[in-house]
């Protein structure tokens, strides 16, 4: 067990190294100075009313959208009644997209609260705990398939445990699926 744990965190650590080189060489005084001109020209821009009104046109047409493929997503978890945790993956990448974009016009869209961002956030976040569950279980599941089959059955608790947790995460998710459509009230 403890050769598991210190494999995964042989792991974390290279993947920590590999990201902060990445992110050291990232000239990020240059993309502030881009980020702000284009921010205060999106500012002046929007002052104008006929520029705000398309603005929010076409901002909606963009979430619906996104939204709708959402709905399509739920539709299809419902459907097969197994909660895919690929189906669910695929719905969290889309909401994900949807939240990014609402945050994003968030000055355009007023009528969106901070409670709704919150929501949101707890709502994909539920969706991030599958998926990391899911990774979880296929990193303990090629472990064991690399130690001794003498010390297999020492990690079968931990397994049925993982596996009791990814089932309980589904049926809990797709129990509060339809939190989905006050998203869609609320912003499209």
């Amino acid at each position: 067990m403890s050769s598991f744990l210190a494999t995964l965190t042989a792991k974390e650590k290279l993947a920590m190294k590999q990201a902060r080189r990445e992110i050291s060489r990232i000239d990020i005084t240059v993309l502030n100075k881009d980020l702000q001109e284009t921010k205060d020209s999106l500012i002046q821009s929007l002052s104008e009313k006929f520029m705000m009104e398309m603005a929010h046109t076409m901002a909606r047409g963009e979430l619906s959208k996104l939204f709708a493929r959402a709905l399509h997503l739920r539709s299809e978890i419902l459907r097969d009644k197994r909660g895919d945790d690929e189906v669910i993956h695929e719905l969290r990448i889309v909401f994900k997209h949807f939240r990014y974009m609402v945050e994003a016009l968030q000055p355009i869209l007023l009528h969106v609260s901070v409670n709704t961002l919150k929501s949101m956030n707890h709502f994909q976040v539920r969706m991030g705990d599958i998926q990391d569950t899911d990774v979880l279980i296929t990193a303990l599941d090629r472990y064991i398939t690399k130690i001794r089959k003498i010390e297999r059955p020492l990690f079968a608790p931990v397994r049925t445990f993982l596996g009791n947790l990814q089932k309980k995460r589904i049926h809990t998710f797709t129990a509060s699926i339809d939190e989905l459509y006050q998203f869609g009230e609320n912003i499209c």
